[in-house]
């Protein structure tokens, strides 16, 4: 779809079912644009404009989105965020003419596969473990280009001058497995909208990178020091266990769960001690863990609700179920596109699960938690009357039942 100019002027927001051009202006008044990898949000060329240059906390893309850019010393804003975390990057100083894609996450930098750890190295004392960005100039050829991130309540970090003008930018650097600082300057903070900015010092070389925040002093202290987070498998039962060496207003720990590494459930909140000097031990028995390979991450909340997580992330293996896999589609017909499912033989677990039309074009792809009674949370089918194809795959079974959309 090829549009001139697009405004995105409603609360609730656009979701994109198919990839977007816009040639001239993108106006963000009010309410999220929300994308993904096959529907995409495209601004075409350098001359392309954003109103406001920035986006705003209101209206920003929530999703990957790209930018074809000439290779000049002016920036460009991608005006990018996450649920209701606004987080625009810049890129300035771009060494060549690329198409660049940007996407913001508001989780943990390793759960994308080539990262291993957030580990700080020295000078570095701390590395964001709350969110980062995705930067790709789509090139196999050298490309560099300088980054300006921006920060907000959710990314802990202090207010006061002194202390986030120690902020740098962080590019996970695949082949060392380290966090390499490119240094940051230019420190701002803008209090109505409570985000700042800052520019690295240097010059950053893609193709693709993974870019946080980091810190030259320990301006976001954890309000927890983990000595580890482990587990084991047990039979049929997952053992989680970890241990603290302080605690400082230390609220609870939520244990989270998932089947592919990237989206987390909660499975479970357990109690901190508040504050403590000492070495202090927990642990959490998953009994109802789903078969096949599970991830496990550890999220530690202060009494004001500030977060942060641990920065394993524990893999664990059960073997897996012969039970059969059947599911109940409901209602069905539908006529409001609001559907869920039965599936007796699984509980408390989670399944991938797909809508495609009878020419078996993909139309919607998500995972969905099925709880203890075996009912699915349900899922949105808002398409043309017709008869669509609904799959789940669990344990490394499929199966797949018809859909009547009656409206």
């Amino acid at each position: 779809n090829d549009f001139t100019n697009l405004e995105i002027d409603n609360p609730s927001g656009l979701q994109l079912r198919n990839t977007v051009d816009i040639a001239t202006t993108l106006f963000l008044t009010n309410g999220n644009i929300f994308s993904g990898q096959d529907s995409l949000l495209r601004l075409v060329s350098n001359t392309t404009v954003v109103v406001p240059a920035t986006g705003s906390p209101l209206s920003f893309v929530d999703g990957p989105m790209d930018w074809t850019l000439t290779g000049l010393a002016t920036s460009r804003i991608f005006p990018v965020g996450k649920n209701t975390n606004y987080r625009p990057l810049q890129l300035a100083n771009r060494s060549a003419t690329r198409t660049w894609t940007v996407e913001y996450f508001d989780t943990i930098a390793t759960v994308e596969i080539p990262v291993l750890n957030v580990l700080p190295i020295l000078p570095t004392k701390t590395v964001s473990q709350l969110e980062y960005w995705k930067v790709n100039s789509n090139s196999a050829s050298n490309t560099t280009a300088r980054v300006n991130l921006s920060w907000g309540a959710s990314s802990v970090v202090s207010t006061l001058p002194a202390d986030y003008g120690k902020l740098v930018v962080l590019d996970y650097n695949e082949a060392t497995d380290v966090w390499d600082s490119e240094g940051g300057g230019g420190h701002t903070f803008d209090v109505p909208t409570q985000t700042g900015n800052f520019l690295s010092a240097n010059p950053i070389g893609f193709t693709e990178k993974f870019i946080t925040l980091g810190s030259s002093d320990n301006i976001n202290p954890l309000p927890v020091t983990f000595l580890y987070f482990a587990g084991q498998t047990n039979g049929i039962q997952h053992t989680l266990s970890w241990a603290t060496a302080t605690e400082t207003n230390n609220d609870y720990f939520q244990l989270e769960r998932s089947i592919d590494g990237r989206f987390f459930q909660s499975i479970a909140r357990i109690e901190g001690v508040g504050n403590s000097t000492k070495e202090n031990r927990y642990s959490y028995v998953d009994n109802v863990a789903p078969s096949g390979r599970v991830y496990y991450r550890l999220k530690q909340v202060d009494f004001d609700g500030q977060s942060e997580y641990a920065r394993e992330i524990v893999t664990l293996m059960k073997e897996e179920s012969s039970r059969p896999l059947d599911f109940v589609l409901y209602p069905n017909p539908t006529r409001n596109g609001e559907v869920r499912m039965n599936i007796s033989e699984f509980q408390a677990e989670m399944v991938m699960m797909a809508v495609y039309d009878l020419t078996g074009k993909l139309l919607q792809q998500e995972n969905l938690w099925i709880d203890e009674q075996g009912i699915s949370q349900p899922f949105n089918c808002n398409y043309e009357p017709g008869i669509y194809l609904v799959s789940i795959i669990v344990n490394n079974q499929m199966k797949s039942k018809p859909l009547v959309n009656s409206r």
